[in-house]
């Protein structure tokens, strides 16, 4: 922090507070004095305790061990014993108040604040170590702001550090933009990322009523997905309908409810449901039951601004749930929550609807009722809601480098602030303590904040064992899951009842799979035949899976990139042929369906058999328009290896019984030109 030498003035309204300070000294120094007759009376009360604990000893050991000498020793080393018990006695309880190290170290602060005569505001004086005493102040509310490499954020990792390791106040930190996880791996904080290892269960009761439960997931979703009053309505009712049936809702169903029969581009809430669909599903316990046991930091890294709104609020939510369902859990500051970059998440809430109590109201609305602290860091202290402003206990307030900031000031801060503010270093911050307010300090501090030292850390690392998350086995986009599964099961006819038919970009994703054996190479072969040429589609994007995670997630392929068993069962010649069984024919036969089947799939086509023998040894099923099998035009095969005249008619008049097309593939001409006489039916020579 710079400091002035030569100090030409010191304005009227920094004379008052430094008349104030020496008077707060004052009553400091008296205060010390009270505490050193304190503990003269406690020493004086240990050596009574002492003397006649050894005038009681001498007639005791003398009268047993009848040596004078013997028992002047005896007395001696019980005494010395006595007194060691004593002090450890006193300094384990007493410690930290004799030694003066009440409260949080948060830095140093300067005596006071002055205005030289060139008009830039400076702090002078000496230094001293700064303390907050963060337990004991009228609520837990925290307020840090600052613009950009202002110290904010060290600000706010130091004050979280020290409360767990010195106050053993937990913290759970939720990161906006995933820069804080290397330093919460350091301190030994349990690292939750989402969707990863982590997830929101909106739907899922915690034993509160389905009413109020809707409501909530109602509520959240219409601030995350800006939902309108109209579609939030419908989302509320579909979600009573759900509970009515005593089916825990997922958004799947929620979806398939709302928007499975309406035309998906045209949908506007079909398009915000699939905008938020990666962070809802599986939500592990282990984070909720470890937020009181330890540290731990939620990354929301890599999701669109919707996914980290809808995250937020949950937790806030379910957080306050957690508090109101164990009363006993209030008694205490047992929890410090920490936002990052807050600033994002209270403007998207007001933006939204700024008529309506913001998540951040509601809880200092509610005051001390729950035993959990907000630590809010900000760039912008007009985003932050006025009542968090006038009800936070603690305002640090660091740098600020736009010129027309405090001409919006909305905290109240004088000309001396305001410059010292623009000017103010790395680090350097403007420190509104209420608590301190209390007991008649009324100025602020002027404080550099002391970096967490790596002593500190390994201590905090130490001293809490960092949950290890596990991944989450299931598809990060469950709305795209299911339209998949739906759009099969609503639009295959009955002849293919009971087949596994994959998507279009599945199944050609499969067949690159078994004609190449490596993922590079498949997707190679996937752009080269034109299947899938969007670096999305392949590699997928924020807001749509890649062609390996929906195939993963339908269990055709492994995380290893290879084809499992189910994914065999639907491209490999051999298992397809082997599915009917004794009707596969002779060898020559079934080499005539391996070409077959390699000739379909080559044009990207749904290569199929049946187990029972229906007319036709194959059939083909091709794509129709945007990637989606047509069913309404089924392509029939039948293999021949004679010309027998009644095998022929018996083949087409079953052919014909079905509707579908049907083509004889042969492996000789002589064969073809026999069939072509009795029938007028197709002919293709393999």
């Amino acid at each position: 922090m710079r400091r002035y030498d030569n100090v030409l003035r010191v304005s009227p309204e920094n004379a008052t507070i430094m008349l104030r300070k020496r008077i707060l000294a004052y009553g400091g120094r008296l205060r010390h004095l009270h505490d050193a007759a304190w503990f003269a009376w406690l020493g004086a009360r240990l050596a009574l305790k002492g003397f006649l604990v050894l005038l009681t000893s001498s007639l005791i050991f003398y009268t047993v061990l009848g040596s004078i000498v013997l028992a002047d020793y005896a007395v001696i080393a019980g005494f010395v014993l006595l007194m060691v018990g004593a002090f450890l006695e006193i300094t384990g309880r007493y410690g930290r108040f004799w030694r003066g190290d009440r409260g949080i170290l948060i830095g140093r602060s300067f005596a006071h604040y002055t205005e030289p005569a060139g008009g830039d505001a400076a702090a002078v004086g000496s230094e001293k170590v700064h303390r907050i005493d963060y337990s004991g102040q009228p609520n837990h509310h925290v307020l840090i702001n600052g613009s950009t490499s202002s110290g904010k954020t060290v600000t706010m990792l130091t004050l979280a550090a020290r409360a767990s390791l010195q106050d053993r106040i937990n913290f759970l930190m939720i990161d906006w933009n995933g820069e804080n996880e290397a330093w919460a791996k350091k301190v030994g904080a349990s690292v939750w990322k989402v969707p990863e290892n982590f997830k929101i269960n909106l739907f899922k009761l915690n034993g509160m009523g389905k009413e109020s439960r809707a409501s909530m997931a109602t509520e959240s979703l219409m601030i995350a997905a800006r939902l309108t009053s109209l579609q939030a309505t419908r989302v509320k009712s579909a979600l009573l309908k759900l509970y009515s049936l005593d089916r825990e809702p997922s958004l799947s169903q929620l979806w398939e409810d709302l928007c499975s029969n309406k035309a998906s581009k045209a949908n506007v809430l079909d398009q915000r449901l699939r905008a938020i669909q990666r962070v809802i599903g599986y939500e592990p316990e282990e984070f909720w039951n470890g937020i009181f046991s330890g540290n731990s930091l939620v990354s929301l890294a890599g999701l669109n601004e919707s996914e980290k709104s809808l995250v937020v609020y949950s937790i806030m939510q379910r957080i306050c749930e957690l508090f109101d369902k164990n009363p006993e859990m209030n008694a205490k500051l047992r929890l410090m929550v920490v936002l990052d970059e807050a600033w994002q998440f209270f403007r998207r809430e007001r933006e939204f609807d700024s008529r309506r109590e913001s998540s951040l109201e509601k809880v200092v609305r509610l005051g001390r009722k729950y035993g959990f602290g907000l630590v809010v860091s900000t760039q912008q202290i007009e985003d932050v809601p006025k009542v968090f402003i006038n009800s936070c206990a603690l305002l640090m307030l660091h740098q600020q480098r736009e010129y027309e900031y405090y001409g919006r000031n909305i905290i109240g801060l004088g000309r001396y602030e305001e410059s010292y503010l623009k000017a103010a270093g790395q680090g350097e911050m403007l420190l509104f303590d209420r608590g301190m307010a209390q007991k008649g300090q009324l100025w602020p501090e002027y404080v550099k904040v002391s970096h967490l030292s790596e002593a500190e850390a390994t201590a905090l690392a130490l001293k809490f064992s960092a949950h290890i998350p596990k991944t989450i086995l299931e598809p990060q986009m469950p709305i795209e899951m299911h339209a998949d599964r739906h759009a099969q099961e609503t639009r295959t006819p009955a002849l293919l009842a009971g087949l596994d038919i994959p998507s279009v970009a599945v199944y050609r994703f499969m067949i690159a799979i078994h004609r190449t054996g490596n993922l590079t190479k498949a997707y190679e072969m996937l752009r080269e035949k034109g299947w899938l040429t969007s670096l999305a589609s392949l590699y997928g994007g924020k807001s749509k899976p890649s062609i390996l995670a929906r195939a993963v997630s339908f269990g055709y392929v492994g995380q290893e990139g290879k084809l499992t068993e189910k994914g065999l069962k639907v491209v490999d010649p051999e298992r397809l042929i082997a599915r009917q069984g004794i009707y596969s024919g002779s060898e020559e036969h079934k080499e005539l369906m391996r070409r077959t089947i390699r000739m379909i799939q080559d044009r990207g086509n749904f290569a199929f058999t049946l187990s029972v023998k229906d007319g036709f040894d194959l059939g083909e099923i091709k794509e129709k328009m945007k990637r989606v099998w047509n069913y309404e035009e089924l392509m029939t095969y039948e293999c021949q290896t004679n010309a027998l005249e009644e095998e022929i008619s018996k083949c087409i008049e079953r052919a014909r019984s079905f509707g579908a097309k049907m083509v004889f593939i042969v492996n000789n001409y002589d064969i073809a030109k026999a069939i072509e006489k009795v029938s007028d039916y197709k002919c293709v020579v393999l």
